[in-house]
């Protein structure tokens, strides 16, 4: 049947028609063998996930092992034609390399093979991120969520039995559990700032390759940030390994707790969720939105002063003088401290073009600095020279 419908597809070509007429008989073998070859390259939709890559596994086996009870995996629903997949490829990987006790599969959620599966965990999007523990979907995430995906594979990896190596190898290594008093220096030290990154060494001088790159991650980002050198205490650098089941640094924790390592980092970045899990207040504004900031702060109340510290607790002289004057005359007035937004610092001397502090302001409008408060009360004082009642 093979020689009489391709003769007749092709009869203008009569050199091409005795060919064909030749190697029919042996074109069902070529058929098959071709089939063969096909079919046994798109079998493989389903991979085991290591450090190393994306082993090809038989989708029986992830089946009994997300129904198998005291295991704890993680499905990633992905597709080969959808770009966010391809960029948490890596993110896939070192999870893989850092929580040990949850075995992640990558399954491909459009594969024939994959069919009854997808279908049965009501698979409608690529990436979908599923954990399994005892045949149970405990947690999902759907979409390129990079830090979702890496708060719950944290959660549920201290949550998973360790693999039997890992309990051996700690043993061996003489690992012990952390003291009351240790969690306690460690969530103090988290917590010291909105945005905290321990790194090896500090920002102006890292001590490592990868510090290096963070810094300079989240320099480019506009993200501002403190920092603590681990190389400066060595009972802090192994226990915060423990503490949040993170085995390498630099790390970043966001209202202290563990946004991720270096390479998650750069996928946030890469994918844009960084700047979303990052408090508004430790990102640097465009400059519209400084302005729009500067605008609300100058007029958050009638009279605002903005010093350097506290009106209790002024940091230099001239800001001292200011509270001084304006207490005396009786004046009530709001304060902000620039010493604690250097944002604000910078753009408020641009926005009202003023270049020094303290500066005044009534109802939103710059009335002068030090100086000018002086000359505002050569007249009377402040309160009547600003019309205040």
């Amino acid at each position: 049947k093979y020689r009489h419908y391709l003769v007749g597809e092709l009869r203008q070509s009569q050199t091409v028609c005795v060919f064909l007429h030749f190697l029919s008989p042996f074109l069902p073998f070529f058929y098959a063998s071709f089939f063969r070859t096909c079919t046994s390259h798109t079998t493989v939709m389903a991979f085991a996930v290591s450090e190393s890559g994306f082993a090809p596994v038989d989708v029986s086996a992830i089946t009994a092992a997300a129904e198998s009870k005291g295991e704890t995996i993680a499905l990633y629903f992905f597709a080969d034609w959808c770009q966010p997949c391809k960029q948490l490829d890596m993110v896939v990987k070192q999870l893989a390399k850092d929580h040990a006790q949850v075995k992640f599969y990558r399954v491909d959620a459009e594969g024939r093979a994959n069919k009854d599966m997808s279908a049965k965990y009501a698979i409608s999007a690529v990436p979908t991120f599923l954990f399994v523990h005892d045949g149970e979907v405990v947690d999902k995430v759907v979409g390129a969520n990079t830090a979702a995906i890496v708060e719950k594979a944290r959660v549920h990896a201290r949550r998973a039995p360790a693999p039997a190596s890992a309990s051996s190898s700690s043993a061996a290594s003489g690992d012990t559990p952390l003291t009351e008093g240790m969690k306690a220096q460690l969530r103090k030290l988290v917590n010291a700032d909105q945005v905290m990154l321990f790194m090896k060494g500090v920002p102006e001088e890292p001590k490592c390759k990868f510090s290096r790159r963070m810094v300079e991650l989240l320099e480019k980002e506009g993200i501002f940030f403190s920092s603590f050198n681990i190389l400066e205490n060595e009972d802090v650098r192994q226990a915060l390994k423990v503490y949040s089941n993170w085995p390498t640094y630099p790390q970043l924790y966001v209202k202290g707790e563990l946004l991720g390592g270096m390479d998650v980092i750069e996928e946030m970045a890469g994918d844009g969720s960084l700047r979303d899990s990052i408090p508004s207040s430790h990102v640097r504004k465009t400059e519209e939105q400084l302005n729009a900031y500067l605008k609300e702060l100058t007029h958050s109340a009638p009279v605002m002063l903005f010093m350097k510290g506290t009106p209790d607790a002024p940091r230099c002289g001239f800001s001292n003088q200011a509270v001084h004057m304006l207490r005396e005359d009786g004046v009530e007035f709001g304060s902000f401290d620039i010493l604690s937004d250097d944002e604000v610092r910078q753009g408020l001397k641009k926005y009202s073009d003023w270049p020094t502090y303290p500066q005044l302001y009534l109802n939103g409008e710059l009335q002068g600095g030090l100086d000018i408060m002086k000359e505002m009360r050569e007249d009377g004082n402040l309160k009547d020279a600003m019309g205040l009642e």
